[in-house]
C-alpha cells in the first residue's frame, strides 16, 4: 500500500438556507481508500517446483497502481524484491505479514448459522 486517505463522498442535507457547503449540523460521508500496486500472476513453474511455497511475481507498470476501498483488503503482504541472476528481470516474492488477524483479535466472529437454544 502506498497511501491511505479518506475521501469526502457526500453529505446528508440539512435544513439551513445558508451558502455554507458543509454546515455545522450536517453529517459528511467519507470513503476510506488506499493506493495499492498490482503484481502479475505467480510464476507457475516456480510455484509448482517449490510445492506452493515461493510465490514469485513481477510488478506491473504504472497502470498497476489502483485506488481501492479499504473494505476490499483481505490480507496484508510484503512483496520482497529478488533476482535469480543479474540478467533476469526484477521479481518479487510474497511474504504474508501478521497484522490483519491481530487487528481483529478479541472480536467475536459472526456465524452464518442461526444460533438456536
Amino acid at each position: 500500500m502506498h497511501y491511505f486517505t479518506r475521501l469526502l463522498t457526500g453529505q446528508v442535507p440539512s435544513d439551513s438556507d445558508d451558502n455554507n457547503p458543509i454546515a455545522d449540523n450536517e453529517q459528511v460521508l467519507f470513503t476510506s481508500v488506499a493506493l495499492v500496486t498490482l503484481y502479475s500472476h505467480p510464476d507457475r513453474h516456480l510455484l509448482q517446483e517449490s510445492s506452493g511455497t515461493v510465490v514469485s511475481c513481477t510488478k506491473l507498470s504504472e497502470q498497476g497502481l489502483v485506488v481501492i476501498d479499504i473494505s476490499c483488503i483481505q490480507a496484508v503482504v510484503a512483496m520482497i524484491p529478488h533476482k535469480f541472476s543479474p540478467d533476469s528481470e526484477s521479481t518479487y516474492f510474497l511474504v504474508e505479514k501478521t497484522g490483519m488477524e491481530l487487528a481483529r483479535f478479541g472480536m467475536e466472529e459472526e456465524d452464518d448459522e442461526d444460533d438456536t437454544e
